[in-house]
């Protein structure tokens, strides 16, 4: 199982810089999304901001064993945070699925590698 941990932890850490990274370069796509969710542009930059420091808190959990417990607390509040945003402007279950799925990963990671 510590395998499959390593790699989920890895994974997770990946997504989460590159689509933070994403928000805060300003990408067309996630700028669209907020605007349709009715967010400001500064919650885009700030969400951004954390994706990466969450997901570098993860990787660097791998040196430093504490540190991959504040990524994930972070990534959890995000998630959830992500989850009732997509619930309230009543996205369908294919908009909400991919954060789900992340959210199921780092739900795994809680239970089985801290």
């Amino acid at each position: 199982m510590d395998h499959v941990t390593l790699v989920v932890q890895i994974l997770i850490s990946a997504v989460f810089v590159f689509v933070g990274f994403g928000k805060v370069s300003g990408n067309r796509t996630y700028r669209r999304a907020f605007i349709q969710w009715r967010l400001p542009y500064w919650f885009l930059m700030l969400t951004g901001f954390l994706e990466m420091i969450a997901g570098l808190l993860l990787l660097m959990g791998l040196l430093i064993h504490g540190l991959a417990l504040y990524g994930l607390l972070l990534l959890f509040c995000i998630c959830i945070g992500a989850i009732f945003t997509h619930v309230r402007v009543k996205d369908g279950i294919q908009e909400m699925l991919p954060i789900i799925v992340l959210f199921v990963f780092i739900l795994f990671l809680f239970l089985f590698s801290l």
